[in-house]
């Protein structure tokens, strides 16, 4: 569990680095290339979850951002000392999970809201973070570990019953 928790804390603070440096060096409402066809950098904030859901009630979802990142921890935790341990896909799943959820969780009990600077300029999609893309890339590989798995399960059952 230990190398979990040491792989979110370094996602942790690489998101908060991230958001930084964008406070820092971004001008809020401003789009500036970073890399052309692909990513701009636009500097905004986000009191509300996933899409702006939910931004009328900040307060509200600090404490629901919170609970999540409970919910994930205990989750984790169980789940490492299940029969059927997790294989180093899954962890790394919950590295990012952890990792994503506590990034956004200290920025809204620091500024009540989101930083959010990613922006793709191929397609409209929301602005996000580095915590987000975390909890996305968390999501896939929780998903990817888990179809491994079933598919290893069902193969070790054809093998049995042959």
């Amino acid at each position: 569990m230990w190398l979990i928790w040491f792989g979110a804390l370094g996602l942790t603070v690489l998101d908060f680095l991230s958001k930084t440096w964008a406070r820092t060096n971004l001008t809020f409402g401003t789009t500036q290339p970073f890399i052309p066809g692909l990513l701009q950098f636009t500097l905004t904030t986000n009191q509300g979850g996933a899409f702006g859901l939910g931004k009328q009630y900040g307060y509200s979802m600090t404490i629901l951002a919170f609970a999540i990142f409970f919910g994930i921890a205990v989750w984790a935790f169980f789940r490492t000392r299940a029969k059927d341990k997790p294989n180093l896909i899954e962890k790394a799943g919950m590295a990012c999970l952890l990792g994503g959820a506590m990034g956004n969780l200290l920025d809204r009990v620091q500024y009540g809201r989101v930083t959010d600077f990613l922006e793709f300029s191929f397609i409209s999609f929301p602005v996000f973070n580095v915590a987000d893309a975390t909890i996305d890339a968390g999501i896939a590989l929780i998903f990817i570990s888990y179809l491994i798995g079933s598919r290893a399960s069902n193969d070790n059952a054809a093998n049995a019953n042959e």
